[in-house]
């Protein structure tokens, strides 16, 4: 269901954010705090423990709050971090729609997606009316 076409097109605000020395500073720690939260957790936890780490609704605010801390890049300018944001929800937006064109109402699926992904495909799910997200985390 992975939408290859699209990718995050964040090199304008990369560029922009160079010369914005205290944003980068706040983007570099995020981004080096999620990594490395997750490359521990990919170290030390088999495979159950994962999915339910990866599931956590305080990962997916942490993912998804990168995208906000760079969104007012160049903001009443080139919007080049609206810009940005906007092309890493294109790319699940078009996921979504695959999803729903597999799984007519009534019917279940399984997907399984990148934590980057599933953070936001998950806030798609809870406002579907025509699909119910089941919550991986009891499973486990």
């Amino acid at each position: 269901y992975d939408e290859r076409n699209v990718h995050w097109n964040a090199g304008p605000m990369m560029e922009r954010i160079e010369g914005l020395p205290e944003r980068k500073a706040t983007l570099d720690a995020q981004l080096a705090e999620i990594g490395a939260k997750i490359n521990d957790m990919q170290a030390t936890l088999g495979f159950g423990a994962l999915l339910k780490a990866f599931n956590d609704p305080a990962l997916d605010r942490q993912n998804k709050a990168i995208y906000l801390t760079t969104n007012d890049i160049g903001a009443g300018e080139g919007f080049e971090g609206a810009d940005a944001a906007a092309s890493w929800w294109r790319r699940n937006f078009r996921m979504y729609a695959n999803i729903q064109r597999h799984a007519p109402r009534g019917s279940r699926v399984v997907v399984v997606g990148g934590q980057g992904h599933t953070a936001i495909l998950r806030d798609f799910l809870r406002d579907d009316p025509d699909r119910v997200e089941q919550d991986v985390r009891p499973l486990f």
